[in-house]
């Protein structure tokens, strides 16, 4: 490589120079990157920057940012002013996830279909078969029936595991058939019994003190949980899929 170079500076060449010599030369302008230099071999004048062996001596890096004032915060911390902070220190995280009363709607969810099971064996269990042979589509229908809502109470567990939005949905449905099953049943029962026999419906019609109760207990309990899944923030918080 040639050590022989001339640089341009207003119209006129400077030169013949080494190369160490126009590096000098270079670190003392403005903008050397821009400076125009030639050597042996060259067939036109040629920016600084456009070399590769001069590269490295024109480019210059940006100007400093101005000098930031004392702060007392660490470096890579961010500065929070204090009624900020105070505020911080305030909050408490959103409340999220099977926790506090969730936990009991999830033993309740639990043990609800198999409380179910085994009320209904029983019942089927003690059941005279004289009524079976007798009244076929009034048993059927009502089998049909306590399956439906089976199956509907175990699709509302499985929602609340999932955290699925449907849940405080199918959970008020679910306290609402609870609450209206008996009668529901009762009415079927005394329709289906009245076709079978040609008489009154109301003849059939055996709704006991004792079911009439328990749908009042139904729904005093049932109208506790439900305004609490429906107001609940952790609730909101956690049934979101």
């Amino acid at each position: 490589m040639s050590d022989v170079w001339y640089y341009a500076a207003s119209n006129n060449s400077v030169g013949p120079l080494s190369t160490a010599t126009l590096v000098e030369a270079l670190s003392r302008m403005q903008e050397p990157k821009n400076t125009l230099v030639w050597r042996s071999g060259f067939a036109d004048w040629k920016k600084a920057s456009e070399i590769s062996e001069l590269l490295p001596y024109v480019a210059k890096p940006p100007p400093l940012p101005p000098a930031l004032p004392p702060s007392t915060v660490s470096a890579g911390e961010p500065s929070v002013s204090a009624a900020d902070a105070a505020q911080f220190k305030n909050l408490k995280p959103d409340l999220a996830g099977i926790g506090g009363w969730l936990i009991i709607v999830a033993i309740g969810q639990v043990l609800g279909p198999l409380r179910l099971l085994v009320s209904l064996g029983e019942y089927y269990e003690k059941m005279d078969k004289r009524i079976v042979e007798s009244f076929p589509i009034t048993v059927w229908g009502e089998a049909a029936l306590n399956a439906l809502f089976f199956l509907f109470v175990v699709y509302t567990a499985v929602l609340f595991f999932r955290h699925s939005r449907r849940f405080p949905t199918f959970f008020v449905w679910q306290w609402l058939v609870i609450i209206a099953l008996p009668f529901i049943d009762a009415a079927w029962i005394a329709i289906s019994m009245a076709g079978s026999t040609g008489r009154a419906p109301d003849e059939f019609m055996n709704l006991e003190p004792k079911d009439i109760g328990q749908s009042i207990a139904y729904t005093i309990v049932g109208g506790i949980w439900v305004a609490y899944i429906l107001k609940s923030k952790r609730v909101a918080n956690t049934f979101v899929k």
